[in-house]
Order: structure tokens, then C-alpha cells, then sequence
């Protein structure tokens, strides 16, 4: 053969000639073990075996139900704390501006000012996409801030338990540092701001 790698292979006495000649050490990212060997009664069913421990268990996703936006508005709307105070709060207030863009918000009361609550989910495959959404959230603030007057306080999904916290916190800081962001809470965290409403509402009969 005119291919000085086929004359070797064709030539090659063990497996571990031919795979030095396939990958060599050339310092790249793959590269194979020590050629071992042994007797296996059935061959199809190993190789399925291996096919499942070095493949298919990392090529599955998690079950777990993701945390979506109407998830996390639904917990809060169904929590104890914040149906005691649901009456003096309206659910989906809009706010617009003159170069026609608009937003309705989940839920909204006042304090002398409107304030307004936004379900912000962090919770995604792709750690990167939770930057993103922040990036997002904090365009669409920036326009709206510009013809109105409001706070917003977002309730936003759990860190991950995987190894994506870093940029979960990059996406709260983001968040937080968005204009009329009010404050960003976790589901953890809801009872508190039932307590915060109150307050707000209770603050508005007194004139203040």
C-alpha cells in the first residue's frame, strides 16, 4: 500500500502497534489504554454491558421536573402566607411605552408606588442560558423604567444542585443589578414576602 500507516498496520504484530499508529502520542486528548486481554463467554453481551458504563449512563438527562415560570407562580399562589394577603394583590398588571412595547406582569399592588412580582426561572440544562435570561430581563426592565414608575421583586428557581452555581449567581447578580429591581427571592422565601406585602399595603392606608 502507497499509505505508510496501512504498510504498518498490515505489519503489525499486535493491536498495540497498530492503535500507537491510529493515536499517537502526540500529546492530543485521546488516548488509549494498555492493550489487555482475556477469555469472555459471550461477546455481545459484554460489549452491551461496556456500551452502558462508558456511554448510555452519561447520555442520559435527568428526570426531574423542570422548574418553569408557571411552576414557580404556581407555588407561590398556592402558598399560606401569600393567599392570607392574595386580596390586596392583582394579578397581571401591563405596563407600555410610547415606542410600543408592553409587558404584563404576573401580579402587581402598591405602596404609594406600583410594586410589581415576576416568577424569573434560573432553571436550565444549559447553565449559560441562565445568564442569558437575565440579560434579557434586564433589557426589557431598562425599557420599561424609562416610561415608568415601578419596583419589581422577582422570585426566581433554586440554585442547581449540579455543578452550574456559578452561573446561577452570575445570573442573580445581573438580576439584581437591573433597573427597578426591587429584590430577587427563592421559593424558600416566599412566607417573607407575603410579610413585605402586608407591610406595603398596611403602609398605603396609613398615607404614608
Amino acid at each position: 500500500p502507497a499509505d505508510p500507516k496501512q504498510r504498518v498496520m498490515i505489519g503489525a504484530k499486535s493491536l498495540s502497534e497498530i492503535m500507537s499508529v491510529l493515536l499517537p502520542s502526540d500529546g492530543s486528548a485521546f488516548v488509549y489504554s494498555a492493550v489487555r486481554f482475556g477469555h469472555c463467554n459471550d461477546l455481545e453481551a459484554r460489549t452491551a454491558e461496556l456500551y452502558e458504563e462508558y456511554v448510555e449512563q452519561y447520555e442520559r438527562l435527568s428526570v426531574r421536573e423542570r422548574i418553569d415560570n408557571e411552576v414557580l407562580w404556581e407555588r407561590v399562589k398556592t402558598s399560606p402566607q401569600f393567599q392570607e394577603v392574595a386580596p390586596h394583590v392583582k394579578e397581571e398588571v401591563t405596563l407600555s411605552t410610547t415606542r410600543g412595547y408592553q409587558y404584563t406582569f404576573k401580579a402587581g399592588w402598591q405602596n404609594g408606588h406600583q410594586q410589581l412580582l415576576e416568577p424569573i426561572t434560573l432553571d436550565y440544562v444549559d447553565p449559560f442560558e441562565m445568564v442569558d435570561k437575565a440579560v434579557w430581563w434586564s433589557g426589557r426592565l431598562h425599557e420599561l423604567a424609562s416610561q415608568n414608575e415601578f419596583h419589581l421583586i422577582a422570585i426566581v428557581s433554586d440554585p442547581p444542585a449540579n455543578g452550574a452555581r456559578q452561573k446561577y449567581d452570575q445570573a442573580r447578580t445581573l438580576l439584581e443589578g437591573s433597573e427597578r429591581l426591587r429584590s430577587v427571592i427563592t421559593q424558600a422565601q416566599i412566607p417573607e414576602l407575603a410579610k413585605l406585602i402586608a407591610k406595603d399595603v398596611e403602609r398605603t392606608r396609613d398615607g404614608q
